[in-house]
Protein backbone atom coordinates (compact mmCIF):
# COMPACT_ATOMS: atom_id res chain seq x y z
CA UNK A 1 0.00 0.00 0.00
CA UNK A 2 1.20 2.98 -0.74
CA UNK A 3 1.20 6.34 1.25
CA UNK A 4 0.82 9.80 0.85
CA UNK A 5 3.46 11.73 2.56
CA UNK A 6 4.68 15.19 3.11
CA UNK A 7 8.18 16.15 4.37
CA UNK A 8 8.49 20.00 5.77
CA UNK A 9 10.23 21.85 8.41
CA UNK A 10 9.74 22.63 12.07
CA UNK A 11 12.87 25.25 12.17
CA UNK A 12 16.07 25.42 11.97
CA UNK A 13 19.36 25.59 15.01
CA UNK A 14 23.07 26.77 14.30
CA UNK A 15 25.91 24.06 14.37
CA UNK A 16 29.06 23.98 12.97
CA UNK A 17 29.14 21.54 10.12
CA UNK A 18 32.68 19.66 11.38
CA UNK A 19 30.75 18.51 14.40
CA UNK A 20 28.29 16.35 12.44
CA UNK A 21 30.90 15.29 9.29
CA UNK A 22 34.30 14.59 9.54
CA UNK A 23 36.07 16.94 6.69
CA UNK A 24 33.78 19.90 6.92
CA UNK A 25 34.55 23.65 7.81
CA UNK A 26 33.71 24.99 11.36
CA UNK A 27 31.54 27.06 9.98
CA UNK A 28 28.28 27.80 11.93
CA UNK A 29 25.21 26.22 9.18
CA UNK A 30 21.46 25.57 9.45
CA UNK A 31 20.18 22.21 10.39
CA UNK A 32 16.78 21.79 9.66
CA UNK A 33 14.63 20.26 11.98
CA UNK A 34 12.03 17.88 9.59
CA UNK A 35 8.66 16.18 10.32
CA UNK A 36 7.08 14.26 7.96
CA UNK A 37 3.19 13.84 7.56
CA UNK A 38 1.92 10.06 6.49
CA UNK A 39 -1.57 9.80 5.45
CA UNK A 40 -2.81 6.32 5.86
CA UNK A 41 -5.95 5.70 4.46
CA UNK A 42 -7.22 3.31 7.72
CA UNK A 43 -5.22 4.85 10.36
CA UNK A 44 -5.56 8.66 9.32
CA UNK A 45 -2.82 11.41 9.61
CA UNK A 46 0.66 10.53 11.06
CA UNK A 47 3.52 12.54 12.36
CA UNK A 48 6.79 11.20 12.38
CA UNK A 49 8.56 13.62 14.76
CA UNK A 50 7.42 17.28 15.06
CA UNK A 51 10.41 19.53 15.15
CA UNK A 52 10.31 23.01 17.69
CA UNK A 53 7.54 24.37 18.85
CA UNK A 54 6.81 27.92 19.59
CA UNK A 55 7.09 27.32 23.23
CA UNK A 56 10.90 26.30 22.51
CA UNK A 57 12.16 29.97 23.50
CA UNK A 58 9.86 30.31 25.97
CA UNK A 59 10.97 26.87 28.38
CA UNK A 60 15.17 27.78 27.00
CA UNK A 61 14.62 31.61 28.55
CA UNK A 62 15.41 30.24 32.39
CA UNK A 63 18.22 28.26 33.49
CA UNK A 64 19.14 25.33 33.26
CA UNK A 65 17.15 24.65 29.79
CA UNK A 66 18.84 28.08 28.44
CA UNK A 67 22.60 26.09 28.31
CA UNK A 68 20.47 24.19 25.75
CA UNK A 69 19.96 26.98 23.50
CA UNK A 70 23.47 28.43 23.93
CA UNK A 71 25.04 25.21 22.93
CA UNK A 72 22.39 25.40 19.71
CA UNK A 73 20.30 28.49 18.87
CA UNK A 74 17.03 27.69 17.19
CA UNK A 75 14.79 29.41 15.13
CA UNK A 76 11.50 28.52 15.78
CA UNK A 77 8.57 31.51 14.48
CA UNK A 78 5.58 30.40 15.28
CA UNK A 79 5.04 30.41 11.47
CA UNK A 80 7.78 27.93 11.50
CA UNK A 81 6.26 25.27 13.42
CA UNK A 82 4.32 21.96 12.51
CA UNK A 83 0.82 23.55 13.60
CA UNK A 84 1.78 26.01 11.08
CA UNK A 85 2.86 24.07 8.25
CA UNK A 86 -0.31 21.93 8.56
CA UNK A 87 -2.48 24.49 9.09
CA UNK A 88 -1.39 25.43 5.78
CA UNK A 89 -2.71 22.37 4.58
CA UNK A 90 -5.71 22.53 6.19
CA UNK A 91 -5.13 20.04 8.73
CA UNK A 92 -6.03 20.96 12.38
CA UNK A 93 -4.01 19.45 15.03
CA UNK A 94 -6.81 17.97 16.72
CA UNK A 95 -6.89 15.68 13.26
CA UNK A 96 -3.19 14.15 13.58
CA UNK A 97 -4.15 10.66 15.19
CA UNK A 98 -0.70 9.16 15.54
CA UNK A 99 3.06 11.22 16.38
CA UNK A 100 5.65 8.79 15.97
CA UNK A 101 8.59 10.07 18.13
CA UNK A 102 12.07 8.92 16.95
CA UNK A 103 13.69 9.78 20.18
CA UNK A 104 13.46 12.61 23.08
CA UNK A 105 15.74 15.01 21.96
CA UNK A 106 13.92 18.53 22.31
CA UNK A 107 15.10 19.08 17.99
CA UNK A 108 12.74 15.96 17.32
CA UNK A 109 9.39 16.13 19.83
CA UNK A 110 9.33 19.68 20.85
CA UNK A 111 5.98 20.12 19.51
CA UNK A 112 4.69 16.75 20.75
CA UNK A 113 2.27 18.75 23.06
CA UNK A 114 0.03 20.98 20.11
CA UNK A 115 -1.75 17.59 19.06
CA UNK A 116 -4.18 17.16 21.45
CA UNK A 117 -5.76 13.64 19.99
CA UNK A 118 -2.45 12.03 19.37
CA UNK A 119 -1.41 9.02 20.36
CA UNK A 120 2.49 8.93 21.12
CA UNK A 121 4.79 5.71 19.66
CA UNK A 122 8.14 5.68 21.21
CA UNK A 123 10.18 2.77 21.82
CA UNK A 124 9.65 2.27 25.52
CA UNK A 125 13.68 1.78 26.49
CA UNK A 126 14.42 5.87 25.40
CA UNK A 127 11.53 6.49 27.11
CA UNK A 128 12.47 4.45 30.31
CA UNK A 129 16.15 6.58 30.09
CA UNK A 130 14.59 10.29 30.35
CA UNK A 131 11.36 9.88 31.93
CA UNK A 132 12.77 10.97 35.72
CA UNK A 133 15.70 13.29 34.35
CA UNK A 134 14.87 16.95 35.30
CA UNK A 135 17.29 20.16 34.98
CA UNK A 136 20.47 19.98 34.32
CA UNK A 137 20.90 16.12 33.81
CA UNK A 138 18.06 16.19 31.17
CA UNK A 139 19.80 19.09 29.51
CA UNK A 140 23.08 16.88 29.48
CA UNK A 141 21.43 14.57 27.40
CA UNK A 142 19.39 16.84 24.75
CA UNK A 143 16.36 16.64 26.78
CA UNK A 144 13.44 19.78 27.71
CA UNK A 145 11.17 17.77 30.03
CA UNK A 146 8.30 21.03 29.63
CA UNK A 147 8.05 20.30 26.50
CA UNK A 148 6.75 16.96 27.57
CA UNK A 149 2.71 17.34 27.61
CA UNK A 150 1.18 16.52 31.60
CA UNK A 151 -1.03 14.18 29.86
CA UNK A 152 1.79 12.01 27.80
CA UNK A 153 1.53 8.66 29.38
CA UNK A 154 -2.28 8.12 29.37
CA UNK A 155 -1.49 8.78 25.59
CA UNK A 156 1.46 6.53 25.17
CA UNK A 157 2.52 3.41 23.03
CA UNK A 158 5.83 1.80 24.30
CA UNK A 159 7.31 -0.46 21.71
CA UNK A 160 9.82 -2.96 21.74
CA UNK A 161 12.53 -4.20 19.29
CA UNK A 162 13.01 -7.84 20.09
CA UNK A 163 13.27 -10.29 17.38
CA UNK A 164 14.83 -9.91 13.75
CA UNK A 165 11.74 -9.97 11.00
CA UNK A 166 11.94 -12.29 8.22
CA UNK A 167 11.35 -10.22 5.23
CA UNK A 168 7.64 -11.54 3.81
CA UNK A 169 8.35 -13.41 0.38
CA UNK A 170 7.76 -10.54 -2.36
CA UNK A 171 8.66 -7.56 -0.34
CA UNK A 172 10.76 -5.31 -1.82
CA UNK A 173 14.58 -5.24 -2.14
CA UNK A 174 14.66 -2.19 -0.04
CA UNK A 175 12.29 -3.65 3.11
CA UNK A 176 14.54 -6.55 2.50
CA UNK A 177 17.50 -4.65 2.74
CA UNK A 178 16.48 -2.47 6.10
CA UNK A 179 15.16 -5.95 7.88
CA UNK A 180 18.51 -7.92 6.99
CA UNK A 181 20.47 -4.91 9.13
CA UNK A 182 17.95 -3.86 11.81
CA UNK A 183 15.43 -5.02 14.09
CA UNK A 184 12.30 -3.49 12.68
CA UNK A 185 8.38 -3.21 14.26
CA UNK A 186 5.20 -3.05 11.89
CA UNK A 187 3.41 -0.51 13.51
CA UNK A 188 0.26 -1.11 12.40
CA UNK A 189 0.07 -4.56 11.96
CA UNK A 190 -0.63 -4.46 8.54
CA UNK A 191 2.77 -3.76 6.50
CA UNK A 192 2.52 -0.27 5.88
CA UNK A 193 4.52 1.48 8.48
CA UNK A 194 7.94 0.14 9.82
CA UNK A 195 9.52 0.93 12.45
CA UNK A 196 13.21 0.60 12.40
CA UNK A 197 15.85 0.36 15.56
CA UNK A 198 18.78 2.87 14.72
CA UNK A 199 20.99 2.35 18.34
CA UNK A 200 24.09 4.35 18.90
CA UNK A 201 22.65 7.97 19.07
CA UNK A 202 20.29 7.62 21.94
CA UNK A 203 18.52 4.89 24.01
CA UNK A 204 15.79 4.25 22.07
CA UNK A 205 16.39 6.19 18.72
CA UNK A 206 14.41 4.88 15.50
CA UNK A 207 13.42 5.58 11.97
CA UNK A 208 10.58 5.03 9.96
CA UNK A 209 10.36 3.32 6.35
CA UNK A 210 7.25 3.69 4.46
CA UNK A 211 6.25 2.93 0.64
CA UNK A 212 5.44 6.78 -0.58
CA UNK A 213 2.63 7.79 -3.40
CA UNK A 214 5.49 8.14 -5.53
CA UNK A 215 5.92 4.30 -5.91
CA UNK A 216 9.33 5.39 -3.51
CA UNK A 217 10.42 3.30 -0.66
CA UNK A 218 11.39 6.18 2.04
CA UNK A 219 12.95 5.05 4.84
CA UNK A 220 13.19 8.54 7.22
CA UNK A 221 16.66 7.86 9.69
CA UNK A 222 16.53 10.45 11.87
CA UNK A 223 19.58 11.35 13.59
CA UNK A 224 21.19 7.79 12.59
CA UNK A 225 23.75 10.33 10.54
CA UNK A 226 23.62 14.21 10.20
CA UNK A 227 24.24 14.65 6.56
CA UNK A 228 23.49 12.28 3.47
CA UNK A 229 27.25 11.95 2.69
CA UNK A 230 27.58 9.97 5.95
CA UNK A 231 26.50 7.03 4.81
CA UNK A 232 27.24 7.57 1.23
CA UNK A 233 30.69 8.08 1.90
CA UNK A 234 30.77 6.49 5.30
CA UNK A 235 31.89 10.25 7.34
CA UNK A 236 31.68 9.57 11.11
CA UNK A 237 30.73 12.82 13.41
CA UNK A 238 33.62 14.64 14.92
CA UNK A 239 35.19 12.67 18.34
CA UNK A 240 33.19 15.77 20.60
CA UNK A 241 29.83 14.66 19.51
CA UNK A 242 30.48 11.45 20.77
CA UNK A 243 29.73 13.29 23.92
CA UNK A 244 25.53 13.32 23.69
CA UNK A 245 25.34 9.67 22.17
CA UNK A 246 24.46 6.81 24.40
CA UNK A 247 26.72 4.54 22.25
CA UNK A 248 30.17 5.46 19.92
CA UNK A 249 30.34 2.04 18.37
CA UNK A 250 27.10 1.21 17.96
CA UNK A 251 26.52 4.72 16.10
CA UNK A 252 29.12 4.03 13.93
CA UNK A 253 28.15 0.61 13.24
CA UNK A 254 24.82 2.14 12.22
CA UNK A 255 26.32 4.14 9.99
CA UNK A 256 27.96 1.36 8.28
CA UNK A 257 24.93 -0.62 7.96
CA UNK A 258 23.19 2.19 6.26
CA UNK A 259 26.21 2.63 3.74
CA UNK A 260 25.45 -1.04 3.20
CA UNK A 261 21.84 -0.66 2.47
CA UNK A 262 22.80 2.50 0.17
CA UNK A 263 25.34 0.06 -2.06
CA UNK A 264 22.91 -2.87 -2.27
CA UNK A 265 19.55 -0.94 -3.08
CA UNK A 266 20.56 2.66 -4.72
CA UNK A 267 17.13 3.59 -5.31
CA UNK A 268 16.06 3.87 -1.45
CA UNK A 269 15.29 6.78 -0.16
CA UNK A 270 17.66 7.63 2.93
CA UNK A 271 16.69 10.53 4.44
CA UNK A 272 18.36 12.09 7.47
CA UNK A 273 15.97 14.49 9.29
CA UNK A 274 18.93 17.59 9.21
CA UNK A 275 20.26 17.30 6.22
CA UNK A 276 20.69 20.09 3.94
CA UNK A 277 20.34 17.89 0.59
CA UNK A 278 16.76 16.62 2.04
CA UNK A 279 15.55 19.83 2.92
CA UNK A 280 16.69 21.01 -0.69
CA UNK A 281 15.65 17.69 -2.39
CA UNK A 282 12.12 17.05 -0.60
CA UNK A 283 10.27 20.08 1.13
CA UNK A 284 8.20 21.48 -1.24
CA UNK A 285 7.15 24.43 1.49
CA UNK A 286 10.45 26.26 2.14
CA UNK A 287 9.96 28.85 5.16
CA UNK A 288 13.48 30.02 4.51
CA UNK A 289 15.92 29.69 1.66
CA UNK A 290 19.60 30.56 3.09
CA UNK A 291 22.49 30.58 0.86
CA UNK A 292 24.24 27.75 2.32
CA UNK A 293 22.72 24.87 4.77
CA UNK A 294 24.84 22.60 5.97
CA UNK A 295 27.26 23.29 3.24
CA UNK A 296 24.67 22.89 0.71
CA UNK A 297 23.25 25.37 -1.77
CA UNK A 298 19.87 25.62 -1.46
CA UNK A 299 19.23 27.24 -4.98
CA UNK A 300 21.23 24.69 -6.58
Amino acid sequence: MELKSTLMDGGYCWHPERMVCEGRSWTNSQFPSLFALIEHPQRGLILFDTGYSSRFSEVTARFPYKLYAIATPVQARAEDVAVSKLKRLGISPSDISTVVISHFHADHMGAIADFPNAEYVFAQRGWDAIKQKRGLSAVLQGVLPPLIPADFEKRARGIEFKDRVTASVGSSPARQQIEKHFLTFDLFGDGTVQLVDLPGHMAGHMGISYLDHTGKQIFLVSDACWQSRSYRELLYPHQIAYFIMENKKRYKKTIQDLHEIYQACGDLAILPTHCGEVYRDYVLERSWAPEALNGIRCCE
